[in-house]
């Protein structure tokens, strides 16, 4: 029993060291430093509302406090705000994943700030 309890346990151990596939610190750059690697990329959706590398309560962050509004688009919506991009294919693959994030966003922006703070398309 002592044997699968301590098999089962180191498991459990070597499974939650595992680097995650995506991970961006938002420090300084936007290199992925999950396994799968490659970066990200800013993008504007309206002129002057892009995200940029800010600080925030915790240290540095993905600040994107110059959006008029959030929630993403929608076609009858005008553009407004911006994100950090990342594409791997490899993403398209997966049943099941967790997402653990934090931005800055601008608290005077109508509407429901935390709205589409992530998006996967097909998820």
């Amino acid at each position: 029993m002592r044997t699968i309890l301590l098999s089962l346990l180191l498991a459990c151990s070597a499974h939650s060291a595992e680097r995650p596939l995506v991970a961006f610190d938002f420090e300084t750059d936007l290199a992925n430093a999950g396994t799968l690697g490659g970066s990200a990329r800013f993008r504007a959706f309206a002129p002057s509302e892009g995200p940029f590398f800010g600080f925030g309560p915790f240290g540095r962050c993905l600040d994107l406090t110059a959006a008029s509004r959030h929630g993403g688009a929608a076609p009858e919506d005008p553009p407004a705000g911006g994100a950090a991009i990342y594409h791997d294919s490899a993403l398209d693959a997966l049943d099941t994943f967790t997402i653990m994030m934090w931005a800055r966003q601008n608290p005077l922006a109508p509407g429901n700030a935390p709205a589409r703070l992530l998006h996967k398309p097909g998820a």
